[in-house]
């Protein structure tokens, strides 16, 4: 691995970014959960956001492929496939919505694959919402990826890596976030 993660700052222009959140606020919104070993589990002390499935949406899915085959090609050299599932993720100020430290693969897994990728856009300008802080943990250091906070920015980064987003105080901030998988790590 090459380095710890791949962003694109400010990449997506505004009208671009418009039409994926009108395209995705179809969708009906769920509370977000944490997947366990075996089953969800709804715990606002470690997770609190509002989740759309956005999976079919073919625009999404050839920019979260192209990106993340880039990311992987120049930084990372994973086995991935052209799997994935694609999440737009809200965070409300009023409820200190949140994501705690986590991982996004499950190393106790029976599945074939592995998510091996993780790929986030920032869909929200920081001028409209406070918090929500997106951090690493690497090497037990707390780290910030400087400029992720840019509306239209693409992180892509190894699924392992511990991060989280602080509770947003004030306003709203979304995303979309999407899991590249691959075969099963050995």
């Amino acid at each position: 691995m090459k380095s710890s993660w791949l962003m694109w700052k400010g990449e997506l222009p505004d009208a671009a970014i418009a039409d994926i959140v009108e395209r995705c606020e179809k969708q009906p919104s769920l509370d977000g959960i944490i997947e366990g070993d075996s089953s969800p589990l709804k715990n606002n002390s470690v997770r609190k956001s509002t989740v759309r499935w956005v999976n079919k949406d073919q625009g999404l899915r050839d920019l979260i492929w192209e990106c993340g085959t880039i990311a992987n090609s120049s930084s990372f050299g994973f086995d991935i496939v052209n799997k994935f599932d694609i999440q737009h993720t809200t965070y409300y100020g009023k409820g200190n919505d949140h994501y705690d430290w986590h991982e996004d693969n499950c190393w106790i897994n029976e599945k074939f694959y592995d998510r091996k990728l993780s790929l986030i856009i920032q869909l929200s300008d920081p001028s409209e919402y406070t918090g929500g802080k997106f951090e690493f943990e690497i090497n037990g250091k707390i780290v910030t990826p400087e400029g992720f906070e840019e509306k239209g920015s693409i992180l892509v980064f190894p699924s392992f890596i511990r991060h989280r987003v602080n509770p947003v105080t004030k306003g709203t901030r979304q995303s979309i976030v999407s899991w590249i998988e691959g075969p099963a790590f050995r």
